[in-house]
């Protein structure tokens, strides 16, 4: 079994950002794709896939979330539940260090209906344990 948690990120945030936060949480090897890249966090097996948000699919999927700045990119992350709190950790951890890459706005749902953090114009909010 596993739990699914989606990132929406303001354009602006480069792969490269995405990356170098994904190497502070101790993920070193990525696969690409056509739009983006994937992988694992090796102490939880949590998996990621990112990918660019394109011009059709720009909008904020969130749902109840108010503010309105386009898309430039996606991740889903998917928790191993045996492994859930190492999960939640690197999750965290992984938003801290995009936070602190980057100023564009974000947010993190779970499959786009619970958000469970955001950045934006009123700051970084975790409105859940994630």
């Amino acid at each position: 079994m596993s739990i699914a948690m989606n990132l929406e990120a303001e354009v602006g945030v480069s792969d490269a950002d995405v990356h170098a936060a994904l190497v502070a949480c101790g993920v070193y090897e990525t696969v690409g794709s056509i739009d983006g890249f994937k992988g694992n966090f090796p102490l939880s097996n949590m998996f990621f896939a990112f990918n660019r948000a394109d011009a059709d699919h720009s909008r904020i999927r969130a749902e109840g979330y108010e503010e309105d700045w386009m898309v430039g990119c996606r991740c889903t992350f998917v928790y191993v539940v045996a492994n859930f709190d190492e999960c939640r950790r690197q999750m965290r951890q992984f938003l801290e260090e995009l936070t602190s890459l980057t100023s564009a706005n974000w947010v993190l749902t779970f499959q786009y209906e619970a958000i469970y953090a955001a950045r934006d114009g009123r700051g970084v909010r975790y409105s859940e344990e994630l």
